[in-house]
């Protein structure tokens, strides 16, 4: 199973026809928030089952602050992150989804791409698609690779 990780797209959603192009055989999108559409924008580009929260910037209601999905049998805490004081780091998001169950944690927030693994849980952020903050300041997302084995692999990818 192949699933996209967005975040933090900030209404603009023209980036994501160029994931879809270069990405193939996805399964399910995650959009860890500030969306700031109404969420069929996306699953219209996709055609994929779109599992999303609200970030700091969705205002409409309609979102929740936090999901938690299971894919093939593996538990994950989806959140935007800001609750969780993620610019600051990861250890109390992680903590969370420790209390839920959960063995991967995806947030957005800090437009900033992350992919480590920390007491057993695999902690994304996949950057943003509208306007990255990291040193290289592309646009970036992540996507996750679930194995029959068990392990969820990580891998993210510049426009």
């Amino acid at each position: 199973m192949r699933i996209l990780v967005i975040s933090d797209t900030h209404r603009y959603l023209g980036n994501l026809y160029e994931v879809m192009e270069r990405e193939k055989d996805l399964d399910a999108v995650i959009h860890c928030g500030d969306i700031c559409c109404i969420p069929e924008d996306v699953e219209s580009i996709t055609g994929l089952p779109l599992y999303v929260v609200a970030g700091n910037c969705d205002y409409d209601g309609t979102l929740r602050d936090e999901i938690m999905p299971v894919f093939q049998g593996r538990k994950f805490f989806v959140s935007h992150g800001h609750v969780y004081g993620v610019n600051a780091g990861t250890n109390l998001i992680k903590s969370i989804a420790i209390d839920h169950g959960a063995t991967v944690v995806c947030f957005g927030h800090t437009h900033v791409p992350l992919c480590k693994e920390e007491d057993g849980i695999l902690i994304v952020n996949p950057g943003s698609l509208s306007s990255p903050r990291q040193s290289n300041r592309k646009p970036s997302y992540a996507v996750l690779t679930l194995l029959d084995n068990g392990e969820v692999t990580c891998q993210h990818y510049y426009l």
